[in-house]
């Protein structure tokens, strides 16, 4: 009996050819076409992921909130009253309605400001509610 070389294919008992050794698993696949498109895709929504997240960052840094309103600084409210719309303002501004002498974090309940100030303003904004202790400003 001859030793098979390398070049030749060795063969079971039956007549079966072995695989050869280099032969594995991801061979099957190399003939296999591979997608297109998914690379494109996946950057079409990374760029709107971004840009969306860059459109709410800018409004909400922009945005002239109550929220940014400190003891001490002035408001101008406009709107109903039960749902005013509330932005700061230079005190020395003639549209400034009102002065912030207290801010109730995480709460509205206008009873906060009893006994406090002349008005008290229930805020919610993004998920975060607060009231702001108000005195009306004399011109």
């Amino acid at each position: 009996m001859t030793t098979p070389t390398p070049q030749q294919s060795r063969q079971a008992p039956d007549g079966t050819p072995f695989p050869s050794p280099s032969a594995s698993a991801d061979d099957s696949n190399a003939h296999r076409p591979r997608r297109k498109g998914g690379k494109p895709l996946i950057l079409a929504v990374a760029i709107l992921a971004v840009a969306a997240a860059a459109g709410f960052g800018i409004r909400y840094a922009t945005a002239d909130k109550p929220s940014h309103a400190a003891v001490g600084e002035c408001i101008h409210a406009t709107g109903a009253k039960n749902s005013p719309n509330v932005s700061t303002v230079p005190c020395t501004d003639g549209a400034a309605d009102y002065t912030v002498v207290r801010v109730v974090e995480d709460s509205t309940r206008t009873g906060a400001c009893n006994n406090l100030s002349d008005a008290a303003l229930t805020q919610q904004s993004d998920g975060h509610s607060y009231v702001l202790c108000v005195n009306k400003k004399s011109p």
